[in-house]
């Protein structure tokens, strides 16, 4: 979805939109993402226009994520889109492309089960944050995500998935659960936090497991 198709859909929704208030907090909206290509070596078309325009994209998704309710098709499609892209993005150290969805002063922290392989366990700013980033990947000869599924809080989302490392030098290879607690404003991400459980993703955003539908 393009900047500016979002940014219609969004303006088609508002007034729907409005009986949630931007921002607002509502029932857990859980959309699938699984089948997404997270392994792509290079941008796709639309991603070199978001690198390139910014701007243009932060103010069509702050429109899309503000105005419109989370139940809403396109917002889900929205976020189908940018997870599956954004985790693409990781994977092949294009913190550019993922970073132009993030605040300027984002605090980002780690599980702290990575302070243990010497990694840092928090940042802030987006230069910081890519360097962290760049320092969790060093670790690890092969790294790869797999996002299955976005809980949208309206104000927050819980990102859900899993990934497959290989160890630098030991050759131990460990498949595990990955989350990702993200708080919004104007669009952007302020805050994220990573876990290695999906249960602690959830319970951080005081969320109980055993209540959601969380089918893959």
């Amino acid at each position: 979805m393009t900047p500016g198709s979002a940014a219609n859909e969004a303006r088609a929704n508002e007034p729907a939109a409005r009986e949630r208030g931007a921002g607002a907090r509502g029932r857990p909206v859980v959309t699938p993402i699984t089948g997404a290509r997270t392994s792509r070596a290079h941008r796709s078309v639309e991603e070199r226009f978001i690198v390139s325009f910014p701007g243009s994209y932060r103010a069509a998704t702050a429109l899309l994520l503000g105005l419109v309710r989370p139940r809403a098709r396109a917002r889900r499609r929205f976020l189908r889109h940018a997870v599956a892209s954004g985790w693409a993005a990781v994977q092949r150290r294009d913190f550019e492309l993922m970073l132009v969805r993030y605040a300027p002063s984002v605090v980002f922290d780690a599980d702290a089960g990575l302070q243990a392989l010497g990694v840092p366990g928090s940042a802030c700013g987006r230069a910081e944050m890519a360097r962290v980033l760049a320092e969790i990947l060093d670790v690890f000869d092969r790294f790869e995500l797999a996002p299955a599924l976005v809980v949208d809080l309206g104000d927050s989302l819980i990102v859900l998935g899993a990934s497959r490392v290989h160890g630098q030098g030991s050759g131990i290879e460990l498949e595990t659960q990955v989350a990702q607690l993200l708080t919004l404003e104007r669009g952007l991400v302020v805050r994220e936090r990573d876990f290695f459980r999906w249960d602690d993703a959830l319970r951080a955003a005081a969320l109980d497991p055993a209540t959601l539908n969380l089918r893959v």
